[in-house]
């Protein structure tokens, strides 16, 4: 199975998007991964609530 992504990096993180088909339905995947082991886990939280916020955005 081939897959395409599309990586983002940034000064802060790295964000991997890509659609994943499970159960005949298209999800789409966001990865956020720090850059450097740079962030204490408080802000991979926080990076994680911004993007599913403006992820509901979106879609609203």
């Amino acid at each position: 199975m081939q897959q395409e992504a599309t990586i983002t990096i940034d000064k802060d993180h790295i964000s991997v998007e890509r659609i994943q088909i499970a159960c005949g339905r298209e999800i789409r995947v966001v990865s956020v991964f720090p850059r450097q082991g740079q962030c204490t886990p408080m802000d991979k939280l926080k990076t994680l609530v911004e993007l599913d916020y403006q992820q509901k955005q979106r879609s609203a």
